[in-house]
Parts: C-alpha cells; structure tokens; sequence
C-alpha cells in the first residue's frame, strides 16, 4: 500500500513537471503483513525505507483531512455514525480543528483536521480538544478559483498554540 501511494504520487508529480521528496513510514502489529510490508519495500530497492517500518504499537499520532460529512453525516447506528463512536469510545480522538472555508483550490467545503492517537497523554485521557480556526486567515492577494483563503504561518503557529503536542504516552 505505501508504495503504490509513493507511486501515484510520484505520477502526479511528474505530469505536473514537479519534483518531490517522498519518505514512507508506517506501523503495522500483525505479523504476517508487517512482514509483506517489509519485503515489499526490500524487493522495489527501499531498503532503506524497510527500517522505517514498526511492528510494535509504540503510539503513533496521524492527522487527517476531512470535509464536514465525516462529522455529520450517517444515521445512529450506520457507518459514519459508528466510526465516529469507534474512535471516541477507544479514545484514539484527540482533536479536531476546524479550518477556513475557501482555502482549497475550488472549493468552498467545510474542512477539518482530525487528530488521532493510539496513546494520548495523561493530561488528553477522555477529552477531544476542538480548535475554531474558521476565522483565522489572511486573504490571499489574488484568489485561485474559490480559493481566496490560507494559513499563514501566525495562523498555523496560533493552532499549534493551542494545541500542545506533549509526546504519547508508553502505556
């Protein structure tokens, strides 16, 4: 999967003349497919990608980008609805941080950052932290299709600001 990811990403890259840097990174406890993991990139020449590869649930904290309908959408009991209560009840959400409309390129869609952690710190136990950035953003000089919004870097440092990154526990 990561290197069918560093793939695409390297063709879309260069059907758009650009040059980029990819690092893979990943964790996987099940034994049988860290293993296929690891062959994986040996066998394509990422021998050293390969030593990036954990087989040990040493906590990890991702950060994923979402559009309104991961909060919302999905009645009682169906697949959002239950995958929303899945990361809250094994408390794996540590926060979510809501963004400007208009800082996509055309698009104006809601859009948020979901924080997840497989070991919150003690001080996170039983808590999601909400960040409200909707309103911080300066207005680009020239807009980009219904991108007229970014975050600049005092936008980004007073999200970071509010949102301390203390290491994950080893429970």
């Amino acid at each position: 999967m990561l290197t069918l990811a560093e793939e695409i990403l390297l063709e879309l890259a260069a059907a758009r003349g650009q040059t980029v840097t990819i690092n893979l990174f990943g964790q996987e406890i099940n034994p049988e497919t860290y293993a296929i993991c690891k062959a994986d990139l040996l066998l394509k020449g990422e021998g050293v990608g390969a030593e990036n590869i954990s087989h040990t649930p040493r906590g990890s904290r991702i950060a994923l980008v979402h559009n309104g309908s991961a909060l919302f959408t999905g009645d009682a009991g169906q697949g959002e609805s239950n995958i929303r209560r899945w990361a809250i009840e094994n408390d794996w959400l540590e926060a979510v941080i809501a963004l400007p409309l208009n800082i996509f390129y055309n698009t104006g869609i809601a859009t948020y950052i979901w924080i997840l952690t497989n070991r919150k710190a003690d001080y996170r136990r039983s808590k999601v932290q909400l960040i409200d950035a909707t309103a911080w953003y300066p207005p680009l000089r020239r807009n980009l299709g219904k991108k007229n919004y970014e975050l600049g870097e005092a936008e980004i440092a007073r999200v970071l600001d509010r949102y301390p990154t203390a290491p994950c526990n080893t429970r």
